[in-house]
C-alpha cells in the first residue's frame, strides 16, 4: 500500500522537493519488507533492488543540500543510514554518521543533538570497535538526555553500556543499567532493539560475575527469545552462550546472520561463537568464509573469526596453525582493549603452550578476572593453575 502510494506520488511529477521528499519514502519503504528489518516487520522480499532504494534516497538528500532543507537533508541521511547498512555497505554507514559529528552545531534540539552522538557512538563502537572514542560522545549523549522522555533516554543508555561492557568497565555499568532498567519499565512495550537491549547486557554481565539467577531474572524483562524468534536480538544470543546454552543463541542468530543483512555482522559473531561452545567444528569451517566477508561492519567479527580458527586448527592437531591464529587474535583484542575476551584467548592460547610459557599467560587472564569480578572465571583459572603446578 506504502509503496503504491508512493509510485503514485512520483508519477504525477510533483515539483522538486515534494519528488525529493516521496523518493526518501520510497528508500525508506526498504524496511516493509523481509531480509531488510530486523523486527520482522515484513514477510515477503523486497521488490526493488536496494541499490535502486539508496540511489533514491541519495538523489533527494542533493535536493535537501542543494536547497537548504535542514528537515529533508535529517530524513534523508537517516534513510540512506539505514539503506547503507541493509547493503552492507559500512563504511558509507560511519562516513554519513562521523559528517553528521562535523555539522552538529547544526542539530537544533538537545535530543536532535544527542541523537547525532548516540548513533556515532553506536557506529563507530561497532564498526571500527573504536570503543573509547565511542564511550565519550555517549557519555555526551546520555548528559543530553537525561530529563527527556523514558526512550531518548534508554537509546543514549545502550551506548554507554555497551562502550562500558567491551572495555570491562563493569562495576560503572550498574548506575547506569539501572537507569536504563527504570526507563524500560515506564516503555515495557517498545520494539527499539537500543531500548530492549539494555536489560540484557547488564544480564550478561552478572551472568560473568557468577549471579546466574537474577542475570536471567533481569534478560527476562524484555520477554523469551524463543518466543519472539524473528526479533530476537544479538545480545540476546550472547546472553544465551554465557548463560550456558549455545544452541538457544544458535538458533536466534543463524537465519539473521547468514540472510538478514542489517545486523548481520553481529550475529554472525553471536553464532561463530555458539558454534564453537557447541563443538560443531564443520559449521563453523563452514560459516567462517561467510563471517570473515562481514568484517567491515563489525570490526570484532575479526578477531572472533581468528579465534575460532585457532582453535578448530587445534581441534585438528594443527598446532602451529592454532598458535598464529590464537595470537592475532590476542593481539587484536589488546589493541582494542577488549580485556575479557583477551583474557579467554589467553587462556586458549596457553592450553597449546609448555608449562613455562603457558603460566604467564594463565596468570595475566586470572588477573584481568579478577578486575572484572568474573568469578566463574577467576575459579575455574585457579583449578587449571593448580594442576599445572600442584605445589
Amino acid at each position: 500500500m506504502a509503496e503504491r502510494l508512493v509510485s503514485e506520488g512520483l508519477a504525477a511529477a510533483p515539483d522538486e522537493v515534494s519528488r525529493a521528499w516521496l523518493l526518501v519514502a520510497r528508500g525508506s519503504s526498504a524496511r516493509l519488507w523481509r531480509g531488510s528489518e530486523p523486527f520482522g516487520q515484513g514477510k515477503l522480499p523486497d521488490p526493488v533492488p536496494i541499490e535502486e532504494r539508496i540511489a533514491d534516497a541519495e538523489r533527494a538528500l542533493a535536493v535537501g543540500e542543494a536547497g537548504g532543507l535542514a528537515d529533508l537533508v535529517t530524513a534523508a541521511r537517516y534513510a540512506l543510514g539505514v539503506l547503507y547498512g541493509m547493503a552492507g555497505r559500512y563504511g558509507e554507514v560511519l562516513a554519513l554518521s562521523r559528517r553528521k559529528l562535523g555539522e552538529l552545531e547544526r542539530a537544533g534540539s538537545r535530543i536532535e543533538q544527542a541523537d547525532v552522538m548516540r548513533m556515532a557512538s553506536v557506529h563507530i563502537i561497532t564498526i571500527s570497535a573504536g570503543f573509547k572514542e565511542g564511550l565519550e560522545l555517549a557519555r555526551r549523549a546520555h548528559a543530553l538526555s537525561e530529563g527527556t522522555n523514558p526512550h531518548q533516554l534508554m537509546h543514549a543508555t545502550l551506548a554507554l553500556i555497551t562502550a562500558l561492557y567491551h572495555l570491562g568497565r563493569w562495576r560503572e555499568l550498574w548506575p547506569i543499567v539501572e537507569q536504563h532498567v527504570a526507563a524500560f519499565e515506564q516503555e515495557p512495550a517498545v520494539w527499539s532493539q537500543f531500548c530492549r537491549d539494555g536489560p540484557v547486557i547488564g544480564a550478561t554481565v552478572l551472568a560473568q560475575t557468577g549471579d546466574l539467577e537474577r542475570a536471567r531474572a533481569l534478560a527476562a524483562m524484555v520477554g523469551d527469545p524463543m518466543a519472539e524468534l524473528d526479533s530476537a536480538s544479538a545480545w540476546q544470543g550472547w546472553f544465551a552462550i554465557v548463560s550456558g546454552d549455545p544452541d538457544t543463541a544458535r538458533r536466534i542468530s543463524e537465519d539473521k546472520a547468514l540472510h538478514r543483512r542489517l545486523y548481520g555482522p553481529q550475529h554472525a559473531l553471536v553464532l561463530l561463537e555458539a558454534l564453537v561452545a557447541l563443538e560443531d567444528w564443520r559449521a563453523v569451517d563452514q560459516l567462517l568464509p561467510a563471517a570473515r566477508a562481514s568484517v567491515t561492519g563489525n570490526a570484532l567479527l575479526a578477531l572472533f573469526c581468528d579465534r575460532a580458527e585457532g582453535l578448530g586448527h587445534a581441534r585438528g592437531g594443527r598446532l602451529p596453525q592454532a598458535r598464529r591464529a590464537l595470537r592475532r587474535a590476542l593481539a587484536g583484542f589488546d589493541r582494542l582493549g577488549v580485556p575479557f575476551e583477551a583474557a579467554r584467548t589467553r587462556e586458549h592460547l596457553a592450553a597449546l603452550e609448555p608449562a613455562g610459557t603457558a603460566r604467564p599467560l594463565l596468570q595475566a587472564a586470572l588477573s584481568t578476572y579478577e578486575r572484572l569480578g568474573a568469578v566463574p572465571r577467576q575459579q575455574a583459572l585457579r583449578v587449571a593453575l593448580t594442576r599445572r603446578d600442584p605445589r
